[in-house]
Order: C-alpha cells, then sequence, then structure tokens
C-alpha cells in the first residue's frame, strides 16, 4: 500500500505563521503537521508515500529527505497550487493511482490506529468521525444500506452521518473510475480549483462508487485551518498537558499573562480562584520593576484576583537581596519616586556623586539628564545592576519600551551591559521559594508570556513551562526561536481544564 499526501497550498489563514513555512510543516508541540501524518504511515508499515507540493516546496522536499531517511519518498509538484486545489495536485499525482492506496490532506493530524483500522479494512473508505458535525469539514451522508450518498461541506446537520477527517483509502478496482472523473473534470470541463471531494460527490450521487464510511469511533483528529484550530490540535495532541494536574507549585507570570497594563486578562482571575478553591500552591512572578510590591499587590487586588502580597516575587527585591548580602549601600539609582522611596525605605543611600554601584530598574520618569550619570559612571568601571531585561512592557495601547530598551541605550554609550540582572530568567527571583518547599523540579510548573524570560528559566530549570499569547510573544515568534515552551495556549484559562 501506497499514501499520497496534498500538501501543495499556502495556509493563508495561518498568515504570518506561514508566510515562511508550509502548512504542513507548522508545529504541534514541537512536531510539524507533516511529521506526525509520515511517522504514523512508516509505524503502519507504509513507505511508499507521495507528497503533492506547492508552495515552499523546498522546505517540505529538505524536511523529507532530512528526518526519513528509510521512506521511499516521491514528489510531485504543483506549480500552479495559487489558482488550483487539491484536486488538481491529485491530478498531477494520477499516475500513482494503480494499487491500494491511502490520500490524505497535508494539513490534518490524527493518531496512529485511525491508519491502522483502514489498512485492516479491506475494502475502500472514508474515515470518518460519526455522529460531529463541523461546520469548516465535510460531512458525509449515508443511504438506507450505508453507503456514502453525498460529501460536501454544505450537508445539513439533520442529514449527516459525520464529518470526513480527510482520510481516504480506495482499492484499485475503485481507481480507475476515479482517475476518469479526474481526467473529466481537469482535462474536459477544466474545472481546476475543485476539491477532490467534489469528484467523489459526483460519483457517489450517481452510485458509480459504492463505498461505506470507516467510524473512527472515539480516536483523536484536527484539521488545521486557523488558529484555534491550531489550538484545539495542541491540547488535543501534546501530551505535556497531562503533567499539569500533577504539579504541586505554579509560578505564574504577571504582566501579559494575567494582566496587560491595568486591565486583566479575560479569565485570569477565575484561573487564581480556581488554584486557590483547589488549595494548588502558587506565587505570581514580575519583572516590573516600575512598581513596588504593595503597589503591584493593590493593582491585582482592585482587578479582583484573589492574590496575597507575599504570594508576589518581584525582581526588585531579587535585586536588593544581593546588595545587602554584599553591603552595598550607596547606589546610584535610576528609579521613579516610589520605587526610589522603596529602597530607601530598604536602608538604601541614594548617591548621585560617588556610589558604590550603579542599579537600574524600568524608571518610568527616566530622562536625560539620568542616563548621562548613568552614563559617566558605569564608564568609570563601577558595577552596575539591572533588575531584568524585559525589552518590552504589555499595555492596552501596545507594548511600550521597558528596561531592556535602557540597557541598549548604555551600551550603545558605554560599550557595557549590566554586570548581573536579577528578573527572570534569573532563577534567583524563584530560588529561595523552591528552598521552603521539599519538592522535586518535576512538582513546579511556570507560566508566562515571553521566551527569553519565563520559558527560558523554565527550560534552564529543568520546569514543564507553558507560553501564553496573551502577552508579547505571537505564535508564528515560536517557530524562529530556540526557545521552546513545552505547552502553548491562547490564555492562562485554559489550563484550568487539565487541573
Amino acid at each position: 500500500m501506497k499514501a499520497i499526501i496534498l500538501a501543495a497550498g499556502a495556509g493563508t489563514r495561518l498568515s504570518p505563521l506561514t508566510n515562511k513555512i508550509p502548512k504542513s510543516l507548522v508545529k504541534i508541540s514541537g512536531k510539524p503537521i507533516l511529521g506526525y501524518q509520515i511517522e504514523n504511515l512508516i509505524k503502519n508499515n507504509i513507505k511508499n508515500i507521495i507528497i503533492c507540493v506547492g508552495y515552499k516546496a523546498d522546505a517540505i522536499i529538505n524536511f523529507c529527505k532530512n528526518n526519513y531517511p528509510t521512506a521511499d519518498f516521491d514528489f510531485v509538484l504543483n506549480k500552479n497550487y495559487k489558482k488550483t486545489n487539491n484536486m488538481y495536485s491529485l491530478f498531477l499525482a494520477r499516475r500513482f493511482l494503480n494499487r491500494e492506496v491511502l490520500i490524505m490532506n497535508g494539513d490534518v493530524i490524527f493518531s496512529s490506529k485511525i491508519i491502522s483500522a483502514t489498512i485492516k479494512n479491506n475494502k475502500s473508505s472514508i474515515a470518518t468521525d460519526v455522529g460531529r458535525y463541523i461546520g469548516e469539514s465535510m460531512k458525509v451522508k449515508i443511504d438506507s444500506e450505508g453507503f456514502i450518498c453525498d460529501i460536501s461541506k454544505q450537508i445539513k446537520k439533520e442529514e449527516a452521518y459525520g464529518c470526513s477527517i480527510d482520510l481516504y483509502k480506495f482499492q484499485k478496482d475503485d481507481l480507475s473510475m476515479i482517475k476518469q472523473e479526474l481526467n473529466r473534470i481537469i482535462n474536459k470541463e477544466r474545472k481546476l480549483n475543485q476539491w477532490t471531494e467534489v469528484l467523489l460527490q459526483r460519483l457517489f450521487k450517481v452510485k458509480k462508487l459504492r463505498i461505506k464510511p470507516l467510524n473512527i469511533r472515539d480516536e483523536k483528529w484536527c484539521e488545521i485551518d486557523d488558529f484555534d484550530d491550531l489550538n484545539t490540535a495542541e491540547k488535543m495532541f501534546n501530551k505535556n498537558f497531562k503533567e499539569i494536574a500533577r504539579k504541586k507549585l505554579f509560578f505564574i507570570d504577571g504582566d501579559g499573562t494575567l494582566l496587560v497594563g491595568n486591565t486583566k486578562i479575560k479569565g485570569a482571575d477565575e484561573f487564581i480562584s480556581y488554584l486557590t478553591k483547589k488549595k494548588i500552591l502558587f506565587y505570581v512572578l514580575t519583572n516590573n520593576s516600575s512598581k513596588t510590591k504593595k503597589e503591584h499587590y493593590n493593582k491585582f487586588k482592585l482587578l479582583g484576583f484573589d492574590i496575597k502580597e507575599n504570594n508576589i516575587l518581584f525582581s526588585t527585591d531579587s535585586l536588593i537581596n544581593f546588595l545587602s548580602e554584599n553591603k552595598i549601600k550607596n547606589i546610584y539609582l535610576l528609579a521613579n519616586k516610589n520605587v526610589s522611596d522603596y529602597f530607601v525605605s530598604k536602608g538604601f543611600n541614594l548617591d548621585f556623586r560617588e556610589p558604590e554601584a550603579i542599579v537600574l530598574t524600568y524608571d518610568t520618569e527616566i530622562n536625560y539628564k539620568k542616563l548621562v550619570r548613568a552614563t559617566s559612571l558605569i564608564r568609570q568601571g563601577l558595577p552596575y545592576f539591572a533588575t531584568h531585561i524585559d525589552k518590552l512592557c504589555p499595555t492596552e495601547k501596545g507594548p511600550v519600551p521597558d528596561i531592556g530598551t535602557f540597557i541598549e541605550v548604555l551600551k550603545a554609550s558605554t560599550g557595557r551591559v549590566p554586570d548581573r540582572t536579577f528578573g527572570k530568567p534569573s532563577p534567583e527571583l524563584i530560588t529561595p521559594i523552591l528552598k521552603d518547599y521539599n519538592f522535586t523540579l518535576k512538582d513546579y510548573i511556570i507560566i508566562g508570556d515571553r521566551l527569553y524570560t519565563d520559558i527560558k528559566m523554565a527550560n534552564d530549570l529543568g520546569i514543564l513551562s507553558v507560553l501564553v499569547l496573551s502577552g508579547e510573544t505571537k505564535r508564528e515568534d515560536v517557530e524562529s526561536s530556540k526557545i521552546k515552551p513545552n505547552i502553548i495556549v491562547q490564555n492562562i484559562n485554559e489550563l484550568g481544564d487539565f487541573i
């Protein structure tokens, strides 16, 4: 048996994710959709795989050859993929329709058991999720004898037997009429922009093709057309979701994960309340050093979050602890008034002339005079510390410059970066908590919206990481980054279903 995968399309509904890669190479839980398909075929001893390519064809060809050297690939190029549809791709691959074959679209992910069941069935069939109705999917309708009499997206709910999962098996005897119909539609009628299902629909309605649906029962599958589908597939096929329920302590980022500016992210307060109700330990981590811990607490309280002040860990306290341990009292501090007062209340002297160190926070009152003085002191070689490295801070009006932009300005004028930073991804932010509990690293989970802070800290420590797409990071950023999360969700409230 051989398999034909129709993967020539551009996947524009997943743009900008598909601006650089074809849809079939979009990753679910770190593995491309096409990777799942190929591995499931090989697992079922199908190694003769024909792939119809078009958009970013070289990327697919290289992926297959580099990752699956034992498979026997043939690639069929659809140069006209922009103006045609998958029926035309199948037409171009018609020479391979000469013996028993599986045909599938390159944007569907499903379990290997479905392929196993399809192979074991010794008749032509359409793998069908019986009883399910999805508006965007192809539905099948059966006649009184159980044969498929129609396949279309337009079939009404009350008439639908179930959804096709775009996995078709055809015996050799049925392929001759399929090729004849392909030739009629493409060569004679010149209808190049049609789904393969249009061809099948014609044959079903005149009862030339008499096949039955194959019930996939409760096996998992997902067709991926847009970002909602991508999110659904991630939850369905990412095994790391099962680990969430085993976690004993949650470290949760603030800005971008629970709130944006002064607005709470939908459902975030409910998630925190759910943890409290379940008596699950949690701490809120924030790099935002433009506020004191009290200000952070008051903000969360005002927005309806059930968070105790002692459950907030922020970068400023980590830096203060370091300064105190190293007996550094006289500092040149770049900070707004409230944060400056906080440092003074902790016993520090704000020294403009002869400080022992330069301390940079997310100074929302920064000005040119402060930058000039900091530049002079940094050039003198004094110890130079920063609370964190975040380049942007999410707000209701979009991201605004954070401390990372100040660091770049000072680097441009001095050639130096901070000798040490203390917020995420530095483990020092959570080290005191790790010491307080008799847990292993497998008992923790870190949830945040930034790859280079939240997720990097989790990865460096070996802690399960969850990236939420409610803040700075976009889904396409994950594809190009070397820092990969274990789990991706749209927002934190989605995790409640897995606890």
